[in-house]
């Protein structure tokens, strides 16, 4: 009797851990909507919070409290959110990622995720996030070097925040050619230009010959020969697909003559 006592309260106790499964989004770049959590079906519903957006597919959400099952994660209702390759996924508090099936995901809006036995927090996004955070982290490295200045483009139109501007200037002695302004992360979905950039700089900085190559091949990209002429008056400003016109109101703030070439 004591034995089975004892079994029936190990099985009761399993029964309230599962219980305690839960969604937050409650960090930088975090997104969800929960719609429901079904502890017996091992299924959670959830979907992007648009806030006053429309079509917004974005998502980034945490799951803890599920370690040791295998949980179905479905959109209902939702246009398609998840992409090619499935929810890219952390299970390391948002320091490394993954996407869910490199070999192509089918295209719906659910998928299953095995959790560890020790996965006490996964975190589920659309595509890697890149924040503030990783941002600071980067630019850390170059606090101090002299030939980088770090200040501010604009204010965000939605809440005034600082738009950063780093400006790299040329190895002492070296009377550059051209300028070229990069622009990137027009919102959460396109933070894969963020790596991009981080390149870039680590390029520049890192040998200047290899960077001076980099310049005169983008500059080669122009073909138009009235923009070429322009070149030589003004620095080329390449942007990511942003708006040119609002750009272009913007010159007075930058620190050289802008030419926009999309």
């Amino acid at each position: 009797m004591n034995r089975l006592m004892m079994t029936v309260a190990c099985v009761c106790a399993m029964c309230a851990a599962q219980a305690e499964m839960k969604v937050d989004c409650d960090f930088p770049g975090g997104n969800v909507k929960v719609l429901g959590i079904d502890e017996a079906k091992n299924e959670i519903r959830v979907a992007p919070d648009r806030g006053d957006s429309s079509g917004w597919f974005w998502f980034h959400f945490r799951v803890t409290g599920a370690e040791g099952r295998t949980v179905r994660i479905t959109f209902p209702g939702e246009r398609l959110v998840l992409g090619p390759l499935g929810p890219c996924v952390s299970a390391d508090d948002g320091k490394t990622w993954k996407f869910l099936d490199e070999k192509g995901y089918p295209g719906t809006n659910a998928f299953t995720y095995a959790f560890a036995a020790d996965a006490k927090a996964v975190r589920f996004a659309h595509g890697v996030p890149y924040t503030e955070l990783h941002w600071n982290a980067f630019t850390a490295k170059f606090r101090d070097n002299p030939r980088v200045k770090f200040g501010s483009l604009c204010k965000s139109r939605r809440d005034g925040r600082d738009v950063d501007l780093v400006t790299v200037e040329p190895a002492p002695g070296v009377k550059p050619r051209y300028s070229f302004f990069f622009t990137c992360r027009h919102h959460c979905a396109e933070a894969s230009a963020s790596p991009v950039l981080e390149g870039l700089l680590e390029a520049a900085l890192a040998d200047y010959a290899a960077a001076n190559g980099l310049v005169r091949k983008l500059a080669d990209k122009v073909k138009d020969p009235a923009t070429l002429e322009k070149l030589k008056r003004a620095p080329l400003v390449l942007t990511n697909g942003a708006d040119a016109e609002g750009l272009m109101s913007l010159q007075e703030r930058l620190p050289v003559p802008t030419l926009v070439h999309n």
